[in-house]
């Protein structure tokens, strides 16, 4: 696939996809849907900005969820891999620790990476819906 058969709703679909995944116990598919056509839309702005490197998003796969850190806390992020350069966030949940452990290797510190992870994202439609 070439970054020019990669259309908008394809982008859409894999963040829809990768935040329903995520984001269980939102019950509303629209708001899901919204959020996920916002963050394609922050994606697209940040390839024609050039910080997708020379050619842009070369695969939908390059499009994933991941865990971060900061120092000792970590955060669970939807992040585009740009094959050049620095990974870029599009959602970033809030920082969160406990007791040093490694969230990939334990699961109650995962979860509190997902609800900070939920809570960012609510935090985000909420401001989608005041604006618009």
């Amino acid at each position: 696939m070439s970054p020019d058969s990669i259309t908008r709703d394809m982008i859409v679909d894999r963040i829809y996809g990768l935040l329903q995944g995520e984001l269980l116990q939102w019950d509303k598919e629209t708001a899901l849907k919204d959020l996920a056509k916002h963050l394609a839309s922050v994606l697209i702005e940040i390839g024609r900005r050039g910080n997708l490197g020379p050619h842009g998003l070369s695969r939908l796969s390059d499009i994933f969820m991941s865990v971060g850190h900061q120092g000792t806390t970590h955060y669970m992020a939807l992040t585009v891999n740009p094959g050049i350069g620095d990974i870029q966030i599009l959602l970033k949940g809030e920082l969160r620790e406990k007791d040093g452990k490694n969230p990939l290797h334990d699961e109650g510190q995962m979860e509190m990476l997902r609800d900070g992870f939920n809570r960012e994202a609510v935090r985000q439609w909420l401001a989608l819906r005041q604006t618009g």
